[in-house]
């Protein structure tokens, strides 16, 4: 199907929502007259009698504006993201849906995405297509999630979440510079979303832009605090940087509140090696390594950390691995003060 069909697929575009534009200051009317001055003994011509001056008190300024303490970095021109959007809008299209998939669930949600762009080629709607291209991305397709965003755009609906979608297909091709552009744009859009700091840390990590990078992390957690994502994030840039002692409290509690991270433990032991903290360092490897085997053994992460436990050494006895098994048996209950009697 060309680009140029595609139009003829669409029904009603939607309209976008009315923004309601809240205008601060107040206005003041009031006119307050000259007092009057006594009149001479001598006669003088009548004139019209002055109003008393109104004694309303002169309206409370409107308060500054605080700037905050952190900004989201701003690297690039603020319509430089305007051709990006137009080279997708050329590209729109209702992509074939591949027939082979790599797994279960890539098929699964490839069938999903079949019966989605079934219904958009009836009747566009912008839910539906954010959907489909959701999909897409998510299961390695990010050239057609692309070509789907193309038709939101070309609806002239253009919305955050279509500019967030088009800004993770964009990383997920390797094209971080343009990625960087729409979530610059972004900014300008929705400054208060704390969502599009893990985002633009991909983008500025991947263009070698640590100081940017870690901007946009400083503003994320000053929306959001409590994001452990983003202070794991936070602490690889500021390990990066070479200071290993800031980013150590950004990974210790990135591993507390993300106990089945694997990355979160990786992170703080090499902190931890580096700070020359040796017994944590080595604790911190050894659950980084116990992590890795149970996602290779696809052990569930909703299970108790002893149930965990108890079930990688069982998968190492299965594989034949005894020797781990006595090693991670071991360490059990050294951690649970337990005797193996």
């Amino acid at each position: 199907m060309s680009p140029h069909a595609v139009p003829s697929l669409l029904g009603p575009r939607p309209r976008a929502p009315q923004v309601v534009l809240a205008i601060v200051g107040a206005l003041c009317l009031a006119a307050c007259a000259p007092e009057p001055t006594p009149a001479p003994p001598a006669p003088q011509p009548s004139l019209p009698k002055a109003e008393p001056p109104t004694t309303s008190s002169s309206p409370k300024p409107a308060p500054a504006q605080v700037a905050p303490a952190t900004a989201w970095p701003t690297t690039l021109a603020p319509d430089a993201y305007e051709p990006i959007l137009d080279a997708v809008r050329a590209n729109a299209v209702l992509p074939k849906v591949p027939t082979i998939a790599a797994s279960s669930t890539q098929r699964q949600a490839l069938v999903q995405a079949k019966n989605l762009s079934m219904r958009l080629s009836l009747r566009f709607e912008l839910a539906l297509a954010h959907s489909l291209a959701r999909n897409y991305q998510e299961n390695l397709f990010p050239d057609r999630s692309l070509q789907v965003l193309g038709l939101c755009l070309e609806s002239k609906n253009v919305e955050p979440l279509t500019l967030k979608l088009l800004a993770g297909s964009l990383s997920a091709e390797g094209r971080f510079a343009d990625a960087l552009a729409v979530l610059e744009h972004l900014t300008r859009l929705t400054p208060n979303d704390a969502g599009l700091a893990g985002p633009l840390f991909v983008a500025h990590w991947e263009l070698g832009q640590l100081p940017q990078a870690r901007q946009a992390l400083a503003r994320g957690l000053e929306l959001a605090p409590f994001m452990p994502h983003l202070e794991l994030a936070m602490g690889r840039v500021l390990f990066a940087e070479d200071n290993a002692e800031e980013a150590l409290p950004f990974l210790q509690r990135a591993t507390e509140s993300l106990p089945n991270e694997t990355e979160a433990w990786y992170r703080l032991a090499l902190c931890l090696d580096e700070l020359g903290e040796t017994e944590a360092a080595a604790d911190a490897h050894a659950r980084h390594a116990r992590l890795d085997q149970m996602k290779e053994f696809s052990i569930p992460t909703n299970l108790a950390p002893r149930a965990r436990r108890e079930a990688l050494i069982a998968a190492l006895v299965q594989s034949g691995d005894f020797a781990g098994a006595e090693r991670e048996r071991a360490a059990l209950l050294a951690d649970t003060g337990e005797t193996g009697d």
